[in-house]
Order: structure tokens, then sequence, then C-alpha cells
């Protein structure tokens, strides 16, 4: 199986961080409305 290369794996790294980035952002959106909520 031939290595990935370095463009493929730059965007693989970049939807990765991205990935985390929104699962972080719904996290704190989600505390914010549990707070407005109750």
């Amino acid at each position: 199986r031939k290595p990935l290369n370095p463009k493929a794996a730059s965007v693989f790294q970049a939807v990765g961080v991205v990935f985390i980035a929104g699962l972080m952002l719904f996290a704190v959106f989600g505390d914010i409305l549990y707070l407005i909520k109750h």
C-alpha cells in the first residue's frame, strides 16, 4: 500500500482540526443553551 501523498495528508489533518474545533464549539454552544434554559 502506498503512503499518503503530502497534499492528502494535509487535507486529512485540516479536516481533523475542523472536526475537533466543531465538536468543541458544539459542546460550548450546548452548555450555553443549557444555562439559558435552566
